[in-house]
């Protein structure tokens, strides 16, 4: 079983006057590729779902050249398209070189914002799937702070999002991701999907979930989860400070 692992991530405040280059992304260490790649980030997502992958015997996990987080880090300005297209396009070819793969992790955040490109994760899973062909699963982690409407999941099959800011549970989601990935490559497990939008842009500064409102919407995600196996919940926060098509809450 050959997975293909790629990562994209970027946390975009447009209301910023410094957009994200290509050579924000470049740095000793990034872009990463191989065992590299899935050494990043042990007790987060990256870690969480190699640990898992490595568990099921048989699994190859095939680390495509991805860019890191950017050296301005988190809240800095647009992506540029040359740079969104530039590693998009190098990591699309690599898959295509590394064909065939029988499923597909991508690790990426929600809040990515690039100029002319409205849904950019949900661009990432269209050439993704693209390139795999319709019959090979694509899973993906997202931080809640995302701005997610329908679209990413008309092009993948599954995303698991982050339930608690602080993140908690980056490790466990990117667990999760691995296990409902190589199950679905191994037929025991069909994805199905609903995306509800909900209009509302709350402001970051609430968001903490160990105090009401959110943590009553995370409680009762959780519990739906607990009544049901193989059910997962995702609510994405929203993140305001980017001004994009798809901006605001989802379920």
């Amino acid at each position: 079983m050959r997975i293909a692992v790629l990562q994209f991530t970027h946390e975009t405040v447009t209301f910023l006057p410094n957009d994200t280059t290509r050579d924000d992304f470049i740095y000793p260490g990034s872009p990463a590729g191989g065992a590299a790649l899935l050494a990043t980030d042990p007790k987060g997502y990256m870690g969480g779902f190699v640990q898992v992958a490595r568990e099921y015997e048989g699994v190859d996990l095939v680390g495509l050249t991805s860019p890191l987080w950017p050296r301005t880090g988190i809240g800095s300005g647009w992506v540029t398209q040359d740079a969104f297209a530039h590693f998009l396009d190098a990591m699309l070819a690599e898959l295509e070189a590394g064909a065939p793969f029988d499923g597909v992790y991508l690790a990426l955040h929600g809040a990515m914002a690039v100029r002319g490109v409205p849904r950019p994760e949900a661009e990432i899973a269209r050439r993704v799937r693209a390139v795999v062909g319709v019959g090979v699963p694509i899973a993906a982690t997202f931080d809640p702070h995302g701005n997610e409407d329908a679209e990413f999941l008309h092009h993948a099959d599954m995303a698991f999002a982050v339930k608690y800011f602080p993140h908690y549970d980056m490790h466990l989601q990117g667990q999760r991701a691995a296990r409902m990935l190589v199950r679905t490559i191994r037929g025991s497990f069909r994805p199905a999907h609903r995306t509800i939008p909900i209009p509302i842009l709350a402001p970051t500064v609430v968001m903490w979930t160990g105090a009401s409102p959110w943590s009553d919407l995370i409680q009762r995600a959780l519990v739906w989860e607990a009544r049901e196996p193989d059910v997962f919940v995702n609510v994405y926060f929203g993140f305001p400070w980017s001004d994009v098509p798809d901006a605001g809450m989802a379920v």
